[in-house]
């Protein structure tokens, strides 16, 4: 009798330890149930098999998966803030349509990613990388790859910048006359450019090393072909030299405080081109100017100059998406150039901004030519919506004499 007495008791107790060691697993807040499969319940006697085996009452749990559209948008919310633990490679990728006067209506999309670079136990600062596509109504095709890598703690730094693009052009021949009066006659530009820098920190935040620049223009189907003034319909060259580099920015992509001043001279032998011997100089000179926080002034100076034998396929020109915006890219063009620009940078609401220009530019075949009545002014307003944590996409709307001009990209112009 003692001993069946015993029995049922512990079969009893058995079952309460079975029934609460269930209810603890099935919560949670126990062990989690990984932990649970791989052990026996040493208090029971059963093995975790035999407690699956228990007969119980559960109900089956639906999670609802967010559609694509859902995922993208949440995607959008949150791609500006930083990662808790951050990432070693950061990539992003974004599309939109947009017109411009020289490529009419068209869908960009880019992709960007920031990363670092490994140097001993040390990342460097964050290296940039940018592949965008556009694609036309008009037949323009546009493919390009730039960025900057920064290695060695920022002790050196690889520029590079590679393009191709076909496009259905304007032409209005060289020479401010020309660009200003001349009737505007088209041709089919196919035009591919690879640059590199190699930059090494000399001295505080000097930095100086040599580049390499190659570029192929062929121009088809030309309307008024005099314009060209019996030259060559294509041409391609191959250029050395070196550029010295002055950078206290704080942030490159999209600065607010700081300088950056950039003065590089290329030559291009005969033997590397199918034209003779030509020359290029180009200084660029950036101010940055934090006002109020959310207010930034930014200005920029630049200056272009081809000595020689310089072929019209690589002549400077202005307008385009950089700078003097609210021009045709190319309408304008000769054997130097000059430009300036100055932009009020305003952060309105959460990621949004807006920003105001005001530029200047002008074309000339020498200095002893220079005219400052033929001046070109240029103006216009942006939109700026923070699509990574000081990254923006932005929408520019420039307007010059006798042109307005779209603009959509990723960064800042300048």
């Amino acid at each position: 009798m003692y001993l069946k007495k015993n029995l049922i008791f512990g079969r009893l107790l058995r079952s309460i330890l079975i029934s609460i060691f269930i209810y603890f697993s099935s919560t949670g807040s126990c062990y989690s149930e990984n932990i649970i499969n791989e052990k026996y319940v040493s208090l029971t006697g059963f093995k975790i098999n035999e407690i699956h085996n228990i007969d119980m009452d559960t109900s089956e749990i639906k999670i609802k998966k967010d559609n694509i559209f859902k995922k993208f948008y949440n995607y959008l919310l949150n791609s500006n803030k930083e990662p808790e633990i951050p990432k070693k490679f950061d990539f992003s990728i974004v599309g939109a349509p947009h017109y411009a006067s020289d490529i009419e209506f068209a869908v960009v999309v880019v992709a960007s990613a920031l990363y670092s670079v490994k140097n001993n136990k040390n990342y460097s600062p964050k290296s940039t990388i940018s592949l965008s596509g556009d694609f036309s109504t008009n037949g323009y095709i546009y493919t390009g790859l730039n960025g900057v890598v920064r290695l060695k703690d920022d002790k050196m730094r690889i520029n590079h910048d590679f393009y191709f693009y076909s496009q259905t052009s304007d032409f209005w021949g060289i020479g401010y006359e020309m660009g200003r009066y001349a009737p505007k006659s088209k041709f089919k530009r196919v035009n591919g450019v690879a640059k590199v820098d190699f930059m090494y920190n000399f001295y505080d935040r000097f930095y100086i090393g040599p580049s390499l620049k190659f570029s192929y223009l062929n121009a088809l189907y030309f309307s008024n072909i005099s314009y060209i003034n019996g030259e060559p319909k294509y041409n391609f060259n191959l250029g050395l030299g070196a550029s010295i580099v002055y950078d206290s920015r704080d942030f490159a992509p999209n600065a607010q405080s700081g300088q950056f001043m950039s003065f590089e001279q290329l030559v291009s032998p005969s033997v590397f081109s199918n034209s003779g011997l030509f020359q290029r100089s180009e200084f660029f000179y950036r101010y940055y100017y934090k006002k109020t926080e959310g207010t930034v002034i930014a200005s920029e100076f630049h200056l272009v100059s081809v000595y020689g034998d310089t072929p019209w396929t690589v002549l400077p020109y202005m307008g385009g998406s950089f700078r003097m915006r609210g021009y045709y890219e190319g309408r304008y063009r000769d054997r130097n150039i000059a430009e300036v620009q100055v932009e009020l940078r305003q952060k309105i609401f959460k990621r949004n901004g807006i920003v105001l220009w005001l530029g200047a530019g002008n074309v000339f075949w020498d200095y002893s030519k220079f005219k400052m009545s033929h001046t070109l002014p240029c103006f216009g307003v942006g939109y700026r919506w923070e699509f990574k944590n000081r990254i923006n996409l932005r929408m520019d709307i420039g307007r010059g004499i006798g042109q307005t001009n779209v603009v959509f990209s990723i960064e800042e112009a300048f």
